[in-house]
């Protein structure tokens, strides 16, 4: 089991982290100032699916059913964005 212990969540500059394609199918490509440490996917109801392996910042999806997510993005320093994407 995966635990998030001693992070801070913060708002990203508009700039700092850009999430595409958007809506996507198969993989999300991430781009990041800072190193990303780890992924992970929430649903609407921001039920935390699972931690998602990053390959070059890019995030397979394809096994998601269709609808809208967040993908919370933890960078060097433990610091978490958070960008909203379209799995169609």
């Amino acid at each position: 089991m995966t635990t998030f212990s001693e992070v801070k969540s913060v708002e990203a500059p508009l700039a700092a982290i850009k999430i595409h394609p958007n809506p996507a199918t198969d993989v999300l490509y991430v781009e990041s100032p800072k190193a990303v440490q780890q992924v992970w996917v929430s649903d609407a109801r921001g039920r935390i699916t699972h931690p998602f392996k990053t390959n070059n910042n890019e995030v397979t999806i394809n096994m998601l059913q269709s609808g809208i997510y967040q993908l919370h993005i933890m960078d060097e320093n433990h610091q978490i964005s958070v960008e909203r994407f379209v799995k169609e």
